[in-house]
């Protein structure tokens, strides 16, 4: 890079090797010289300044480009249990440590007081290997007293508490996917899952209804509705559902009816039973063996039909979910 501009003095000429690279992230300064022209004293016109400045290499840059990339990622930050753990493997290591020296400098004084002091036996040459063996076992004795104080098994056995503390969790109906989020959900007491903006119970019921052009805003009465298309309601919803699904009476007196299987399924046979109708009638009347053919609800059909041979050779379908796909048909 080339920079020009005018000299302080006239007619004098400064040039500047200012920066080099080095192949490191940065640059470094190396020289500057300054030329004095001898014949440009009696003149009076300007010069010039020139400034260079080279190009970084390209290890320069590969450089300073994993310097930011070390930088941006995140450290993974340990849960509280495992820093706990962390501090804890440690003063149980620094005890063992402790612990090791002890036994080797008691050892050690112990064999040469009892030896040289109480025995009174003197340091003879040919005893010096047999006494190194002494010495050497009671370091070893010391390590061993180190590992065993090391405590290696110690993740291990958390992660067994952990995962142990996930299936206790799970009958307590809170599922916990990651083992370090056992020790804050298990100081949970109470949990309130939001759906739709309301607290469910778990059961679903018809409220409106859209039966022969009429939208009723409630549950309409069966007299309201023409004998021949109640007759169809009964049918479809009784036999396009599942038979597994059903409702049962309410355990406690007063209570809710119980709804066993498929929730949306059951709240269309409850609406059954609101408009005074009985769907296990007809699933006596046609049990699963006489369905011809059963297309089960999935994500790519979005509804759930059920086929039915009738006396005279004909075939009827009876059809729910879906609905803007089934009428553009």
């Amino acid at each position: 890079m080339v920079n020009v501009g005018p000299c302080a003095q006239p007619s004098t000429l400064f040039l500047f090797e200012q920066w080099c690279p080095t192949g490191f992230p940065g640059l470094s300064p190396i020289h500057t010289w300054c030329l004095v022209l001898p014949w440009a004293v009696a003149k009076t016109q300007d010069g010039v300044a020139l400034e260079i400045q080279p190009l970084k290499s390209q290890e320069g840059v590969e450089n300073e480009e994993k310097e930011k990339k070390k930088v941006k990622v995140p450290k993974k930050e340990k849960s509280v249990l495992q820093g706990k753990l962390t501090r804890l493997a440690v003063q149980i290591g620094k005890a063992g440590l402790i612990m090791s020296a002890i036994t080797v400098i008691i050892l050690v004084l112990y064999f040469v007081i009892d030896t040289f002091g109480v025995q009174g036996r003197p340091w003879l040459a040919e005893c010096t290997p047999i006494y190194i063996q002494y010495f050497v076992k009671f370091f070893i004795i010391g390590v061993t007293v180190l590992v065993v104080a090391v405590p290696e098994g110690l993740p291990l056995a958390v992660t067994i508490s952990l995962a142990y503390s996930v299936k206790k969790m799970m009958k307590d109906n809170n599922l916990v996917r990651h083992l370090d989020a056992c020790e804050t959900m298990g100081n949970a007491t109470a949990i309130c899952s939001d759906k739709t903006g309301t607290l469910t119970m778990n059961r679903m019921t018809v409220v409106q209804a859209y039966v022969g052009d009429t939208h009723y805003r409630q549950i309409p009465d069966p007299d309201a509705i023409l004998p021949k298309v109640l007759d169809l309601i009964v049918n479809g919803v009784a036999i396009n559902s599942a038979y597994t699904s059903k409702i049962l009476p309410p355990e406690k007196q007063a209570g809710l009816p119980r709804q066993v299987g498929n929730k949306t399924e059951c709240a269309l046979l409850g609406f059954v039973l609101d408009l005074k109708q009985d769907y296990q009638a007809v699933r006596n009347e046609v049990p699963e063996e006489k369905l011809y053919k059963v297309y089960t609800f999935n994500s790519v059909r979005k509804s759930m039909s059920t086929v039915l041979k009738n006396s005279n050779g004909g075939f009827r379908m009876y059809s729910k979910g879906a609905s803007e796909i089934i009428l553009r048909k």
